[in-house]
């Protein structure tokens, strides 16, 4: 039986930041008036978009697709690249 090994790189505690972001859904004026409508204020299209696209990502109830990428047939592959 043949021994690997895997690389796996690890951050260092001082890579890792926490950031805070403002809300998507609303804008806060200088006057402290809420703003509902604005440019950077994502539109109900596209955020039903972004709910499809993240619930296409999904692969917990994956089977398989066209090319054999079921879960269980990924780590086949990885360690055939290898």
């Amino acid at each position: 039986m043949a021994s690997e090994a895997i690389l796996i790189q690890v951050p260092f505690a001082d890579d890792l930041r926490k950031f805070t972001f403002r809300s998507l859904d609303k804008l806060v004026s200088k006057k402290g008036e809420i703003i509902k409508k604005h440019p950077h204020i994502p539109t109900e299209e596209q955020m039903a978009a972004m709910d499809k696209f993240v619930d296409a990502m999904d692969l917990m109830d994956a089977d398989k697709d066209e090319e054999g990428y079921a879960p269980p047939n990924l780590i086949a592959k990885i360690e055939h690249l290898t």
